[in-house]
């Protein structure tokens, strides 16, 4: 008798290479180069934001009393840079990456459930959540349990990111 849904770690998409292919470990028949191209897309449409809110609060801290001080001290422009506002960005670099990574994993995830993103055999939440469509109506855990996952993932990043704000914002501070 067959089973209703695949065993567990065995996808319904899955192929096996034939006897006759030339495959070696090593070679993943070109899923590297979409892989690369994925993670250089998502990372790629990502910084922006980040790099906007550095630009932002460039001038504000060019014009800080610190900063005039530092000229005053004869501090050299590298030096001020690295010393003075490179410390007051980094909080604000660290808190957009945490809050823009829950971004990258709900497009991969997207993605691979579409089948544009990552390609089975390789292991995606997308994936497994695409993996267990067909199954929802005799066993509804094989996407839901992947699904969570990634809400998981997601809040805990969001809640990260809302930890470092706190952390590093002085207004919040009582």
């Amino acid at each position: 008798m067959e089973k209703p849904w695949p065993s567990a770690g065995v996808s319904s998409r899955r192929k096996r290479p034939s006897s006759g292919s030339r495959r070696t470990c090593g070679d993943s028949g070109g899923r590297d180069e979409t892989r690369a191209g994925l993670i250089l897309i998502i990372g790629g449409t990502a910084w922006p934001p980040a790099a906007q809110l550095v630009r932002v609060g460039f001038p504000a801290l060019r014009s800080g009393e610190f900063v005039q001080a530092a000229r005053a001290s004869g501090a050299p422009d590298l030096r001020i840079i690295v010393r003075h506002l490179l410390p007051n960005v980094v909080p604000v670099i660290a808190i957009s990456a945490t809050l823009r990574i829950d971004l990258a994993i709900l497009t991969e995830a997207g993605l691979s459930f579409l089948g544009l993103g990552v390609q089975p055999p390789r292991p995606s939440w997308g994936n497994i959540i695409a993996d267990g469509r067909e199954y929802l109506s005799i066993a509804w855990w094989v996407s839901l349990f992947p699904g969570l996952c990634v809400f998981q993932a997601v809040i805990a990043f969001n809640l990260v990111g809302d930890g470092l704000r706190d952390a590093f914002d002085p207004r919040l501070q009582f």
